[in-house]
């Protein structure tokens, strides 16, 4: 049996394909070469019991206005109130509040084999409305590809607080090349019903895939 989409569930996801879409044409045709370049890093997550390092992803502290550090957006504004363990800064002051049916779409980055993992801090504003992650790579290689990960989804139920997320492998399944890079965005969007809160996200550059 073919099941039809209901008005509201077609909307959010032709909002989120089409937000998907621009953002992956917005980027310049060879933003990166081969391996990604060293990133300074630090362990913001070792209260949390994980010692790894991590280099914060440019403009996911949300401490500059949305458009200028690159992100793409809908639904979604910049707000006071920081994540209140000031991970990247005692002086952070801001969050990226995502309200329902609304995307929100990460500044390009750099992408390789070696770092498929990803960590945020997150508050769901609300009782219900699961928050989606998904990754979004295009190809430097020609013919370039764009190619999406499984959504992870984070229910309201389980980030009622503010907290860190767990080790999330966005990648899913997605390879890139050993000595090759991809241009990968972050893309975030609630279900109509939920409100979240969302702060500095960071990426773990020394696990393997």
């Amino acid at each position: 049996m073919h099941l039809v989409p209901q008005p509201r569930v077609r909307r959010r996801f032709g909002r989120l394909a089409a937000f998907t879409a621009a953002a992956m044409l917005a980027l310049p045709a060879a933003a990166f070469a081969s391996s990604c370049p060293a990133q300074a890093t630090t362990t913001p997550f070792t209260h949390w019991g994980d010692t790894a390092s991590y280099f914060s992803l440019a403009g996911a502290n949300f401490e500059s206005p949305l458009a200028a550090s690159g992100w793409i957006f809908a639904g979604a504004e910049r707000t006071l109130g920081n994540e209140p363990f000031y991970v990247g800064s005692s002086t952070d002051s801001h969050s990226l509040t995502i309200d329902g049916g609304g995307v929100a779409v990460s500044p390009p980055f750099c992408i390789d084999a070696s770092m498929p993992y990803f960590r945020f801090f997150a508050h769901a504003l609300s009782a219900n409305g699961n928050l989606q992650v998904r990754l979004v790579v295009q190809s430097t290689a020609w013919p370039r590809s764009i190619t999406t990960s499984p959504a992870v989804d984070l229910t309201a139920g389980s980030m009622a607080n503010w907290g860190p997320t767990g080790q999330l492998n966005l990648a899913g399944g997605m390879t890139v090349a050993p000595g090759q890079s991809a241009v990968g965005r972050l893309v975030f969007d609630v279900a109509r019903r939920g409100s979240w809160q969302i702060d500095d996200i960071y990426v773990d550059p020394y696990r393997s895939g």
